[in-house]
């Protein structure tokens, strides 16, 4: 199997190839969520956490899941039969990754995730709509692909079983299909400031000039592109984000197996 600190080695020669290839390509992206806290306030990956995050322009993230290629990763996304989330991923090949969930791409291994920026109706009143609507849809997103479990309140596994018959009727796809459907309702080209409308955390708007002047920054041995103003951003994401959480706060999110494929 493989451990914490081999899985992040692993993440981070993948993220060397990534921005290679974005480099190359004109292709723009930064690092987002816990990567950039990550980059701030501990050079590198937060020492409990197993992932990195991108945030990618949509003109930018349309032609990445298209065109990267490598020998030994692989960009996959919900143009893929099988794939069920609404942004992309790019994954080890050599590794295999199982979760505990109803629904999983057969060949995930270890990944980096990569989510789309797009652009923001111009009220306030509508930015809100929009997002209220988008934490909705993903909330179902991950409720129907969950197995009941005892570890959760009964509340939850309600949300779960309830969540489940709604997919007699609305299947998983759909919901995917809905959620990047209303990701395209505003122009990215047109919109003043742009977001991840996932619906994952909290709105947070980003100047779309930003990505005309992305910077460098240190994350382990290497460097990586942010957007400015990298305070602003976590700011508004996580408060005082200086300030590690308490230790028994201090696990992974992500619970699954990985390993070498033989």
């Amino acid at each position: 199997m493989i451990e914490l600190d081999e899985m992040k080695t692993i993440e981070l020669e993948m993220m060397k190839q990534v921005h290679a290839f974005c480099a190359s390509h004109s292709i723009r992206y930064s690092l987002g969520y816990g990567t950039l806290l990550g980059a701030i306030r501990h050079k590198g990956f937060i020492p409990w956490d197993d992932d990195i995050d991108l945030i990618m322009p949509r003109p930018d993230y349309d032609e990445f899941i298209k065109t990267f290629n490598s020998d030994v990763y692989c960009v996959v996304s919900s143009l893929d039969t099988g794939y069920y989330y609404p942004y992309a991923k790019v994954y080890d090949k050599r590794t295999f990754l199982k979760e505990e969930l109803r629904y999983t791409y057969p060949d995930m291994g270890v990944f980096i995730d990569v989510f789309p920026v797009d652009g923001l109706p111009a009220s306030l009143q509508a930015q809100e709509r929009l997002y209220s609507v988008q934490k909705f849809l993903y909330k179902l997103h991950m409720s129907m692909k969950y197995h009941v479990s005892r570890e959760w309140s009964l509340l939850k596994n309600f949300l779960v079983l309830v969540s489940r018959v709604i997919s007699l009727f609305y299947p998983l796809k759909r919901v995917i299909k809905k959620i990047e459907k209303n990701y395209l309702l505003n122009s990215y080209d047109a919109s003043e400031d742009v977001a991840v409308l996932l619906g994952e955390i909290k709105l947070v708007k980003i100047p779309k000039s930003s990505f005309e002047h992305l910077g460098m920054m240190a994350f382990e041995d290497s460097q990586f592109l942010v957007v400015p103003d990298v305070d602003s951003l976590l700011t508004k994401l996580y408060g005082d984000y200086m300030t590690p959480p308490p230790p028994e706060k201090q696990t992974s999110e992500h619970r699954y197996t990985v390993g070498w494929k033989k």
